[in-house]
């Protein structure tokens, strides 16, 4: 499950988990949080033997996009595909 727009990671945490389990699975756990970033996953086209998605946070989209990317493996040899990507909103810290 994802979530964004939560006010800190322990509530994007929680929400992330039970969405997940609401979606019927069975073993959830938290694989990347982030905040006032960018964040992309992208998925093998083909998935066989040596085949790996991608994750990757980073100021912009086009950049979280391009780490993921190149954190992918696809069986083909191909971009992979997008699978889900956002960006949480800058968040103002009075000093």
């Amino acid at each position: 499950g994802t979530a964004t727009a939560e006010t800190s990671r322990r509530s994007a945490e929680r929400a992330a988990l039970k969405k997940c389990a609401v979606e019927g699975a069975k073993d959830c756990t938290v694989v990347m949080t982030y905040s006032n970033q960018c964040f992309a996953w992208v998925v093998p086209k083909v998935v066989g033997p040596g085949t790996q998605s991608g994750m990757a946070q980073a100021p912009t989209m086009e950049e979280a996009t391009a780490l993921a990317q190149k954190e992918c493996k696809d069986g083909a040899g191909d971009a992979c595909k997008p699978f889900y990507s956002d960006c949480a909103e800058p968040t103002f810290e009075r000093f």
